[in-house]
């Protein structure tokens, strides 16, 4: 299983978080720059992986709505994508 970490310490603005999923995720450069292109990633992915997310207050207290949206969109990927899991650590 692929394990991948992401911090809301480095998603200080949506332009910020995309940069740095994108780069975590090993997307291709500028296929998830918005919440649609990142879902679509997320759909595309084949194997199983776990994606952690910490300091999430860094983020919120920053992006709040867009970072409640991108969690959101984690716990939906993992529905619709049975490869994903999701943990949100600190919130």
């Amino acid at each position: 299983m692929r394990e991948i970490m992401l911090s809301g310490q480095y998603m200080k603005t949506p332009a910020d978080l995309h940069k740095y999923i994108e780069s975590e995720m090993l997307f291709p450069e500028g296929s998830a720059r918005t919440m649609e292109g990142l879902w679509d990633e997320l759909m595309k992915i084949e194997y199983p992986t776990h994606i952690t997310l910490i300091h999430s207050s860094a983020m919120l207290d920053e992006i709040y709505e867009y970072g409640e949206e991108l969690v959101q969109d984690f716990y939906d990927a993992c529905i619709e994508n049975p490869n994903l899991t999701f943990t949100l650590v600190e919130r």
